[in-house]
């Protein structure tokens, strides 16, 4: 009322209390600036506190990382030990089927030779019946397999 009686226009006034209080409301008090200085020192005191969680789980983060290696390390190793375990054995393996088969060539050929010889023996037999003749041949397989 006092700026309507000043001569303001009525919207001129309301205008101008709008822009004084706008203006009022920008300005910093004392109370405000030191609200605004508590306000900082605990944000300050948060991220300092959060630094510390911080370096907290990095720190975790890093012992994980070293004993995840050390798994690694250690898988690396029991592999490469079963490997040569494996490796041992199936050349053990190997070493006791070659010589079971060389065994075995070796009773192969003495069977072959025991044929050999059986081979002959039935052919000497065979020319020593023919040339005693049927009679005597049959006297001697009885004599030799039936006495």
């Amino acid at each position: 009322r006092t700026l309507e009686e000043a001569g303001f226009a009525p919207g001129q006034a309301r205008a101008l209390l709008d822009l004084i209080a706008d203006r009022e409301s920008r300005l910093v008090t004392s109370e405000s600036m030191t609200a605004y200085e508590k306000d900082v020192a605990i944000l300050k005191s948060g991220l300092g506190e959060l630094e510390v969680r911080m370096a907290s789980i990095e720190g975790r983060i890093d012992g994980l990382v070293m004993v995840v290696e050390g798994l690694r390390q250690e898988v690396r190793e029991r592999n490469d030990a079963l490997r040569l375990e494996l490796t041992a054995r199936f050349e053990a393996l190997e070493a006791r089927v070659d010589r079971r088969i060389g065994s075995l060539e070796a009773k192969m050929d003495g069977l072959q030779g025991e044929l050999r010889t059986l081979k002959w023996t039935f052919g000497i037999i065979a020319g020593v019946l023919a040339a005693v003749g049927a009679p005597v041949a049959a006297a001697l397989v009885r004599l030799a397999f039936f006495a």
